[in-house]
This record gives structure tokens, sequence and C-alpha cells, in this order.
């Protein structure tokens, strides 16, 4: 089932990417991922936490505005960082192999029970208020 996409400008962002079916991130792969996404930190976007899983990576991250005002597009963002961090894995693992699903990040709006939320959309565990 794909999560829809909400997602209100000059909010931070809670995003899942997942692996695709079957595949572990090593510890050296995973470490790839994380300096991939902290790469950007301060750029395009602030992130305010990520966490990468054998089979997942999440992020919280709010984008940056650029030079004429306007926030950077969070599609392209979070488009960039699956697209980089797969490059990455594939060179630590070695081939040609599809690392994240397609289209199953799971986005939720920053507000006042964000974690909650957050929490509730990926399936995990239920966090108390906010």
């Amino acid at each position: 089932m794909l999560v829809p996409h909400f997602h209100k400008k000059d909010l931070p962002l809670f995003a899942t990417f997942r692996t695709e079916a079957g595949l572990e991130l090593l510890p050296a792969a995973r470490d790839k991922v994380l300096a991939r996404l902290l790469e950007e930190h301060g750029n395009r976007y602030v992130l305010f936490a990520a966490v990468v899983m054998g089979d997942h990576a999440h992020v919280v991250l709010q984008a940056s505005h650029a030079e004429r005002g306007w926030p950077f597009d969070v599609g392209s963002i979070l488009t960039s960082l699956k697209e980089g961090s797969a490059l990455e894995v594939r060179k630590c693992l070695g081939g040609n192999l599809r690392v994240w699903q397609d289209e199953r990040s799971r986005w939720s709006c920053g507000r006042r029970n964000f974690w909650t939320a957050s929490a509730n959309s990926c399936g995990r565990i239920q966090c108390g208020r906010g």
C-alpha cells in the first residue's frame, strides 16, 4: 500500500526509504548512506535526525530556501538522496542492484503531533503525545 504524500512548506518532513526485498545493508553500506544524508545538510536542507538500519532508513529534514527565497523542492531532495545513496551502496556492495523501493517513501507533514503521526504512519511503535 502506498502512503499518501503530505507536506507543507517550511515544516519538518519525516521520510522512510525501504530497501528492495531481500537486500540487507551491511554496516559499511549503512555508513555510506548516512554520509550521503549528511553531505547536503545545511545546503538544500537541514537534517534533524537520520538513522540507517539494515533494510530501511529514516530521515527528518526541512527544505532550506534558495537565494530567491523559495524552498528547495522536497521531491527532488528525496530523489537525490535515494539516487545518491544507492550509487554509494552499489560501489560498496558491487554490482548494479536496485537499492531502494520505488516511491515507497512515507511522508508526514510536521505538526503538533508530528512524532505520533510519523510513528503511526510507519506502522511502528506508538509514541506518547508530543
